[in-house]
């Protein structure tokens, strides 16, 4: 599969390559994430949910975080839902066109895409930008962990568990804060 997608982008630096390949792979983590908070919050299946169009999926995790239970989570799980179905979008636009590299008789060079069903050319966006989509991927990954965990604290030990944890997380943020400043501190003697 890869090696087939990366084959549709001809000319392009390896860099680009590489981002190309990590916004797909951590695409796929992202995706698989979200099966896995839907599991914990609503019992379904990650092997059945893993089946389902990328909406559905939206759907039901929307509609598992209505309870009340899950209160202090619904906001968290809207930014996060609306930050990936971004990336998700992104990531289908960017893989389901065909990518070069060119250079012109001026010596200019620009990646440009190709919509097969379109066939309209549209420059495509730096490596600096694919390097920005990996972070935001990266960054919205690891919220997602961080919100499967609040989900498993939440449903298993409830909300006074659930607050405990905040508190928790409040504190070791607080001191690595202080760690760091006293750090700044001693290195600018």
């Amino acid at each position: 599969m890869a090696r087939r997608l990366l084959s549709l982008f001809v000319g392009v630096p390896e860099e680009m390559l590489r981002s190309i390949g990590l916004i797909v792979v951590l695409s796929s983590q992202l995706d698989h994430i979200r099966t896995q908070i839907l599991e914990e919050a609503d019992q379904v299946p990650v092997t059945t949910s893993a089946d389902w169009p990328r909406r559905r999926l939206t759907e039901a995790l929307i509609s598992a975080y209505a309870e009340p239970l899950f209160e202090p989570l619904r906001q968290q799980l809207a930014t996060w839902l609306e930050e990936g179905e971004s990336l998700f979008d992104f990531r289908d636009d960017l893989v389901h066109s065909v990518g070069a590299y060119e250079t012109r008789g001026d010596e200019s060079q620009r990646f440009i895409r190709e919509h097969p069903r379109s066939s309209g050319i549209k420059p495509q966006i730096t490596a600096d930008e694919l390097d920005t989509v990996v972070m935001r991927l990266s960054d919205v990954t690891h919220e997602g962990v961080r919100l499967r965990l609040d989900t498993i604290v939440l449903v298993d030990g409830g909300p006074k568990a659930y607050a405990d944890r905040i508190k928790q997380l409040e504190d070791i943020h607080a001191e690595q804060q202080k760690s760091l400043e006293e750090a700044m501190r001693e290195s600018s003697r």
